[in-house]
């Protein structure tokens, strides 16, 4: 079954009511285990009242990242030709487990090989501090958040490859644009798959604690 939804389309914010989302993919991850967690509090009460629980303010930085993601995979096209590009910017739901999905910003090939594509197009010091990753590693500790994100796209797609992308239109130099490719470890995608598994049987578990009758939406 096709359960894409194209991104920020009224249809696309009422799929993700209810579900977990790769973009907190780290909050299930890497948040203390103290009971319970914010994050499936939130998610629980989107399937009880069919609402949305997420604030979408749109700052000045964000919108600038909207308005510059294309620029920048045009970019990333134009400078590194093993990079091949589909518009893929809509929500899919993991066929193992449907409350889970993600909106990856690109599905394409890097080398041959199916990658997963995230991009920001941040503030410039920003960038610029991006531009100093060297490894997956430097990506994994100072932006887990992205790195995990990354790994919920592979997830959801049956990927094992992502590419971390940084772009600065205002940057006319070569680190405009910064690019970072790498393997996700199967013991990291493992782990991403248990998490949500995990948080998926908290929910439920507070929906019978609660003595919660049924839900709105049963994602």
């Amino acid at each position: 079954m096709d359960t894409r939804v194209e991104a920020n389309s009224f249809e696309w914010h009422k799929a993700r009511v209810g579900k977990w989302t790769a973009s907190n993919l780290y909050d299930l991850i890497c948040t203390p285990k103290k009971r319970p967690r914010p994050y499936v509090m939130q998610k629980l009460a989107e399937r009880l009242t069919g609402e949305s629980q997420e604030d979408f303010y749109e700052s000045a930085d964000i919108a600038h990242g909207v308005e510059n993601e294309s620029r920048a995979f045009t970019w990333l096209e134009k400078l590194v030709p093993t990079v091949t590009l589909e518009d893929s910017s809509y929500f899919q739901q993991w066929n193992e487990v449907p409350t889970f999905g993600a909106t990856c910003d690109r599905v394409g090939t890097y080398a041959g090989e199916p990658c997963i594509f995230e991009v920001k197009c941040p503030k410039t010091t920003t960038h610029l501090r991006y531009c100093l990753m060297e490894s997956v590693e430097d990506l994994k500790k100072e932006m887990p958040k992205y790195y995990w994100q990354i790994v919920a796209g592979c997830i959801v797609h049956g990927i094992d490859r992502g590419m971390f992308v940084s772009f600065d239109p205002r940057v006319d130099d070569e680190c405009g644009l910064y690019y970072l490719s790498f393997i996700v470890p199967e013991s990291d995608i493992e782990a991403g798959k248990e998490a949500i598994r995990k948080a998926e049987a908290e929910l439920q578990e507070l929906k019978e604690n609660l003595k919660i009758t049924k839900f709105v939406i049963n994602p």
